[in-house]
């Protein structure tokens, strides 16, 4: 595992021009690949460098500093090549999973749309046991207002939200923001947890069962319900 660097800055909010200026999550991850100095590396899946950005920014400055225990786990998270666009909809799911239980009223049904976007995006399953998909499963089997509503919605929409590269980046963007404005006394801990569970993720490595999830639908019920 790469070790994090001595003598780099404090990470701050937003781009910086180079270290002198201060570093993000992201550039602090450039530094650590030995790419040159952005906040969009290339070793980092795009997903997951948007997350990791939008986390950056929208944690509390006491709590922005842990994040840099995350960043060699960021390095060579790029994915492999031809299955990146199936890793982002499960991320921009995962993270709208986590920002859900926080969210009310519009934002609540946008963020419903989104998962049933991504949900449908990410097709069949390829581990015996995915824990996001049985949240989903879940949602589904006892959907409340704002997932009745989505559903109705998604089965007319052409392309639903979170399905392409530019819907993944607004439902990230979305559900970041969700969680860092909900006032939950704990919102840096549960961007920074969303953060290490996607990293985790794109790097293949098994996810822990949320705790809480209740046992999946059968794949049927579960096509039958996004179609409802």
């Amino acid at each position: 595992m790469p070790r994090v660097p001595d003598g780099l800055p404090l990470l701050g909010r937003g781009r910086h021009r180079s270290p002198r200026d201060g570093a993000c999550v992201m550039e602090y991850t450039s530094v650590l690949a030995g790419e040159r100095w952005s906040d969009n590396p290339s070793c980092v899946h795009p997903a997951l460098a948007t997350l990791a950005r939008m986390v950056n920014d929208c944690t509390a400055d006491e709590a922005r500093q842990s994040l840099v225990t995350v960043v060699p786990d960021l390095v060579h998270s790029a994915g492999l090549r031809g299955k990146r666009a199936r890793l982002g909809q499960r991320i921009a799911r995962k993270a709208v999973l986590a920002a859900l239980p926080l969210a009310t009223g519009l934002r609540r049904r946008t963020l419903c749309a989104a998962l049933l976007g991504a949900e449908k995006a990410c097709g069949p399953s390829r581990v015996a046991h995915d824990p996001d998909r049985e949240a989903v499963r879940a949602l589904l089997r006892d959907p409340d207002e704002a997932m009745l509503l989505a559903i109705r919605l998604s089965a007319k929409a052409p392309r639903p939200l979170a399905y392409d590269r530019k819907g993944v980046t607004k439902s990230l963007e979305l559900a970041v923001m969700t969680i860092a404005e909900s006032g939950h006394p704990r919102a840096d801990d549960v961007m920074r947890r969303l953060l290490v569970d996607c990293t985790a993720l794109v790097r293949g490595v098994p996810a822990a069962v949320p705790a809480g999830t209740a046992p999946g639908a059968g794949a049927r019920e579960e096509r039958q319900a996004l179609r409802a």
